[in-house]
């Protein structure tokens, strides 16, 4: 704790511990003899965690800063200790504190890989035992009591849902996907995947933004480019909402942006088709394929500049909120400090076969709140779904987790592919018919632009196309067209 922020720790403790001489005279002494100048280590890390403990709760910025700097280097002494009492505080620990963690001497092997990079929802390879429940209750309430009450307003008016993404920096929701080694909250594949059709249940536009955020997240949590992490993810983890440029190179064809080596800098041309947050987020990682079957991911600023420009603002019938353009590059620079990886493009399309076909959480989140509003138009028809929707819910479930294990055991193929694209369809079909039925049970009023039942069909139907792989769109058309 030798560190001008100490203080106001020392303040808290002495205040609050009843034998503060003691605690001080441990404090002073560990300060004075085993600081040593390239790292610190400390009491037994249980002394530690006690003195934190008494801290965490104090949102004043020396405060935070000195338990974030604490908890990271203890971190690297006592991995297992602090993962421990980051999942019992999660819910109190402030994002200034999780800053304060995102840099240091604690990373966790396997985050270096290039094959995290580019996905589109959660990614975990470390395996995450923990309860969120409180954290959980927490993103309901919020959910009840702000993102359903405004969804039709930020439906109708088109305005992004500042306040919305906010309030899911505050809960710390930033840091979702991101192991609590690196600051994060270290949320298990099937529990992001959980938050995130809670989320879509409450505002389908406030969600599809920040989903795309965590792609960025996890994609600076994994880079190799040590200084762009240390930079970037601190802020990504607190209250820096990010987007991301990957789409298109999931499209068949030539690709439609290119990335062309100049020296050790990178120089890309081309379209961006799909970009979310624009003029919100204030970076965003993009994608784009080299001659030679190389995929470079950067980071870079989500705005306007020499070589880069936005080529056109969409009209959307739905999720207009979420301020989507296309890009133009134009020989846009970009520099070795702002590269995040170059990987292979064959094994990243392996991984990303899997991951596209999914069914989505956020699709399934909409299925939720049409079932939901169901039951107060039509409690009758509700209750005779619900045992249909269960099931459909437990096979979606089941089969993401099929796709998780079999990406960590780097066993991705065609036959997985294919079923998972099919559970895909089998989802995407239940929530159309949930949200078709929830229409006709409200009546004439659901032609309304503000009814809760005609926007939810419009969500649902977007998730038709999006993150729309070969794979998947071959699954849907067979799934439509076997139903006529």
């Amino acid at each position: 704790m030798a560190n001008s922020s100490a203080c106001a720790i020392l303040s808290v403790v002495i205040g609050t511990n009843p034998h503060h001489d003691e605690v001080l005279a441990a404090l002073t002494e560990t300060a004075a003899d085993q600081y040593t100048g390239k790292h610190a280590t400390f009491m037994p890390s249980g002394s530690v965690l006690d003195v934190v403990a008494n801290c965490v709760g104090d949102k004043r910025a020396a405060v935070t800063k000195a338990v974030g700097w604490v908890l990271r280097e203890t971190m690297a002494d006592d991995e297992s200790a602090v993962r421990a009492f980051l999942e019992t505080h999660a819910t109190v620990i402030s994002a200034a504190t999780r800053r304060g963690m995102g840099t240091g001497r604690a990373r966790t092997p396997g985050w270096e890989s290039d094959t995290h990079l580019g996905q589109d929802g959660p990614m975990l390879d470390e395996p995450q035992q923990s309860d969120h429940s409180a954290l959980f209750d927490q993103l309901t309430n919020l959910v009840e009591a702000q993102l359903l009450p405004g969804a039709t307003d930020v439906d109708c008016t088109g305005a992004f849902p500042t306040a919305n993404i906010a309030a899911l920096a505050d809960l710390g929701l930033f840091a979702m996907v991101v192991p609590a080694s690196l600051g994060g909250l270290g949320l298990a594949a099937a529990e992001a995947r959980a938050a995130l059709r809670l989320l879509s249940s409450g505002c389908g536009a406030t969600t599809f933004a920040f989903a795309q955020h965590h792609g960025a997240t996890g994609a600076v949590a994994a880079t190799r480019n040590a200084e762009l992490g240390a930079q970037w993810l601190p802020k990504l983890l607190a209250d820096t909402l990010a987007g991301t440029a990957f789409a298109h190179v999931r499209r068949p064809g030539p690709p439609v942006l290119r990335a062309v080596a100049d020296g050790e800098a990178w120089v890309l041309s081309g379209t961006a088709p799909w970009v979310t947050s624009w003029g919100h987020a204030e970076v965003m990682t993009v994608a784009a394929t080299t001659d030679d079957g190389r995929l470079v991911w950067a980071l870079l600023p989500a705005t306007e500049a020499p070589g880069l420009r936005v080529d056109n603002t969409f009209d959307l019938m739905v999720f207009q909120a979420t301020h989507t353009v296309a890009l133009r590059f134009d020989s846009l620079p970009v520099a070795p400090d702002q590269v995040l990886s170059v990987a292979d493009f064959g094994r990243w399309a392996v991984r990303d076969r899997a991951l596209s076909a999914r069914p989505s959480p956020l699709c399934l989140g909409i299925g939720d709140r049409a079932m939901a509003q169901l039951r107060l138009v039509a409690p009758d028809t509700a209750t005779s779904m619900t045992p249909w929707w269960t099931e459909h819910l437990g096979s979606a479930e089941a089969q993401c987790q099929r796709v998780d294990d079999a990406i960590a055991a780097k066993a991705v193929d065609d036959e997985l592919v294919a079923t998972t694209a099919a559970a895909r369809t089998a989802a995407l079909l239940a929530v159309q018919q949930l949200t078709t039925t929830l229409l006709a049970a409200s009546g004439g009023g659901a032609i309304e632009r503000s009814h809760t039942a005609q926007r939810l069909s419009r969500e649902a139907l977007f998730y038709v196309i999006q993150a729309q792989s070969p794979d998947g769109k071959a699954a849907t058309l067979e799934g439509l067209t076997s139903r006529s």
